[in-house]
């Protein structure tokens, strides 16, 4: 358990994605990729959706990881090397560890190679092999002396036929820096009262004429 002093701060095991599951939709976090959620197609390369459909029905069939009928986000891979295809900006407290972890499902052929980097810094990669099937991945980061975290997915795979996959339920857990409630000002007030009491008694001992 972590305590805390008063007018300091307390860590506490969080959540710290914003919509890490797509139930909400289009939100809390930004992609290099086109987005077509709107439209719901995706016919080229380095395109998104957030939908109940992978987006390629005609090669597999997959309901989404949280419930089998929620929002998932669906890709297709990108041809260029290094773009962002999911990305979020997290607060986390100096020197603690934290987990990255998520789902990612390949409905095609040619499977992503799922990139995590943080900071500017690779921390892992994975890479699904069986086809219209969930598969969990899983990174530990130490945060150091960062007081925030650039997390960044990128696939590896650059192939333009196949590279289609899902991604669902990503998460990003450790402790989570929060303001403590700042003490009124009475109490503050209130030490410094009993500070002068006990100062004015010591006084009044010194002065105290010795007697024989």
């Amino acid at each position: 358990m972590v305590s805390a002093l008063a007018g300091g701060s307390t860590l506490r095991a969080a959540e710290l994605l914003t919509n890490g599951n797509f139930e909400s939709g289009d939100t809390g976090f930004t992609s290099a990729y086109t987005d077509d959620t709107t439209s719901q197609t995706l016919d080229d390369a380095q395109e998104y959706m957030i939908s109940t459909s992978n987006g390629f029905p005609s090669y597999s069939s997959l309901g989404d990881h949280t419930t089998g009928s929620g929002e998932m986000m669906a890709l297709n891979g990108s041809t260029d090397a290094n773009v962002t295809m999911w990305e979020e900006d997290v607060n986390v407290a100096p020197g603690s560890s934290y987990t990255f972890s998520g789902y990612v499902a390949l409905t095609t052929y040619y499977a992503p190679v799922v990139r995590l980097n943080i900071n500017g810094v690779d921390v892992g990669t994975f890479t699904p092999t069986n086809t219209n099937d969930w598969e969990n991945f899983s990174f530990n980061w130490s945060s150091a002396s960062a007081t925030t975290a650039k997390l960044i997915l990128i696939d590896d795979n650059l192939d333009y036929s196949g590279n289609d996959f899902a991604l669902d339920d990503l998460s990003f857990t450790g402790p989570a820096p929060t303001t403590a409630v700042p003490l009124p000002a009475s109490f503050y007030a209130g030490l410094l009262g009993l500070a002068a009491m006990a100062v004015s008694r010591n006084s009044k001992r010194l002065l105290k004429p010795l007697t024989a």
